[in-house]
């Protein structure tokens, strides 16, 4: 788990996580999609991600820290 992450209890879910992507930074590599463990991203025509699935964002910010641009920001629910 990484620093910093809360486990969730089996059927607990985060309200909703927002995650925004900064379109003007990204480079689209595709490692958001790729680490992400619940498929929450799928990709635009050109590569870029886009938020398909935000519903099923568990809050482990693997998008986040993985992107090399730092081109994403999620903002856990309360």
């Amino acid at each position: 788990m990484p620093w910093g992450a809360e486990p969730l209890g089996r059927n607990e879910r985060c309200t909703m996580n927002k995650i925004q992507i900064n379109t003007k930074w990204c480079k689209k590599c595709g490692l958001c999609a790729k680490y992400c463990p619940k498929n929450v991203f799928d990709r635009d025509k050109l590569g870029g991600p886009i938020v398909a699935r935000p519903e099923d964002c568990i809050g482990c910010m693997q998008c986040e820290s993985r992107c090399p641009d730092f081109a994403i920001d999620v903002e856990k629910a309360q």
